[in-house]
């Protein structure tokens, strides 16, 4: 009323001028946007004195005329010029009710059970309609419906574990030089000692066969089996791990000879077939080429199944208290490492972000199955986090472009409604189950979207003022 006076009645024609040539670019019938543009400008003041469905053609060449808008007029005649009318006559009312419609849609999307994340599991992003993922399930079924008869294993932990290990990584921080000296050996060996070392070790090693017993209930008592994949264990030896668990002088430094002799050993043998499987997972591609290699790793194993247990991991993946008692192992070890290192977590920043090299000479990196899932969903916790600098920031930037707090408030609020209605769609009708922090991450878009969404549309107000006047 402020801006058009007596007029209030040409605005639905205003709106509907609006719409019409929005919608006619959309549906791509190929105008083009400047004569659009033209169009539009020169001829609002013409178009809104007079009923809709009489277009003036702006010029002979000109690149829309009648004929261009003609068919989507008819189709979208009546619509657009009732909706406008409501919005422009009955605004109170129209909010009214696209406000509650929006309320029913968050009412629906909650009552459902889908207004938070999905529980995570191995199947989340299997794609019900493929005939391979059809077939498993066929399979999965008969599983369930069969009994799992358990494995006779004589004691817990007989068998080493294979879809749950830690891996750690070594490399020189130059890449360069050789790996295998007494100075290198021993740091890895103060890394390794952090998991040879731990109390709760022995509840989870791979037990020797040949200090075990028949009965399960001695699994305790049982000895853990030399490691046969630690790189620090074939200098130090396996007979006595007292170089890793001793309280009093771990990692001694070995002497010079003692080393030469087992890296000339590796280095020999890893010209065979033999040798080549044996020792090849402790040796970088660079030995090919350089007759020497500037990195290792270690594969460290627990043993399965655990003690109370009748399957283990690979028998059953689907086993949750099992794989809560391996979590919470595999996370005290990483607890013992991120303080070695000194690892802290910086503002938006992982703590694996940080320096992990012992006396900046040797880079050590690790992971772990049981680890990246804690690791994951910390990181996409701290990237959520930042959405309030971001809200924060198209607020205020809505607001002195629109010199308005209702409309700044109004449009933060379509923003922020679009995650549930996108729940209605992706969720209820689609019927997609998985949704986890990830998606949520979506925020980050839609606010750049929604808030254009605000700024084209109040111009679009502002510039048909300025026609008018």
């Amino acid at each position: 009323n402020h801006t058009f006076g007596n007029r209030r009645s040409q605005i639905p024609k205003l709106v509907w001028r609006f719409s019409c040539i929005w919608l006619h670019i959309a549906c791509n019938e190929r105008p083009r946007f400047k004569a659009a543009e033209v169009f539009w400008f020169e001829n609002t003041h013409s178009y809104a004195m007079n009923m809709p469905g009489t277009p003036v053609h702006p010029s002979e060449d000109g690149d829309m005329d009648h004929q261009d808008l003609e068919h989507s007029e008819k189709l979208l005649d009546k619509f657009a010029w009732r909706v406008s009318g409501l919005f422009t006559r009955k605004p109170r009312k129209a909010f009214g009710a696209v406000f509650g419609f929006i309320l029913t849609v968050v009412v629906i999307v909650v009552a459902t059970g889908n207004g938070g994340n999905s529980e995570e599991g191995e199947h989340v992003w299997d794609i019900a309609s493929d005939i391979h993922v059809q077939q498993v399930d066929i399979l999965n079924n008969l599983r369930e419906r069969t009994e799992i008869l358990p494995v006779d294993y004589p004691t817990p932990r007989m068998v080493p574990l294979q879809s749950v290990s830690l891996i750690v990584a070594y490399e020189t921080t130059d890449g360069k030089g050789e790996f295998f000296t007494p100075e290198n050996v021993q740091r890895m060996c103060r890394v390794e000692a952090k998991w040879f070392g731990s109390p709760q070790y022995k509840d989870f090693c791979p037990v020797d066969p040949s200090s075990s017993s028949s009965s399960a209930s001695s699994a305790s008592s049982s000895a853990c089996a030399p490691p046969s994949m630690s790189a620090p264990a074939m200098f130090y030896g396996t007979a006595d791990m007292g170089w890793a668990t001793s309280p009093t002088d771990p990692c001694p430094l070995l002497p010079e000879a003692q080393v030469e002799a087992m890296r000339n050993s590796i280095y020999s043998a890893l010209k065979t077939t033999t040798g080549l499987s044996q020792y090849g997972f402790f040796v970088g591609t660079d030995y090919e080429h350089k007759g020497y290699t500037s990195k290792s790793r270690s594969l460290l194993q627990v043993g399965a199944p655990l003690e109370g247990f009748a399957l283990t991991l690979d028998d059953d993946p689907d086993q949750p208290d099992q794989t809560s008692l391996y979590e919470a192992f595999f996370i005290s070890v990483q607890d013992e490492l991120v303080d070695m290192f000194g690892m802290e977590e910086g503002f938006m920043q992982s703590i694996y972000r940080d320096d992990t090299s012992l006396d900046k000479k040797v880079e050590v990196v690790w992971y772990s199955a049981m680890l990246s899932g804690e690791v994951f969903g910390e990181l996409l916790e701290q990237d959520l986090s930042m959405v309030i600098f971001s809200v924060l920031f198209v607020y205020i930037w809505m607001f002195m472009h629109t010199e308005s707090f209702w409309i700044a408030n109004v449009g933060m609020f379509q923003i922020f409604m679009s995650l549930p209605f996108s729940r209605l769609f992706y969720s209820i009708i689609g019927q997609v189950a998985y949704f986890s922090t990830l998606q949520s991450l979506a925020i980050f878009l839609v606010l750049g979207i929604g808030a254009d969404d605000v700024f084209v549309l109040v111009d679009a107000w502002k510039q048909v003022l300025t026609v008018r006047r």
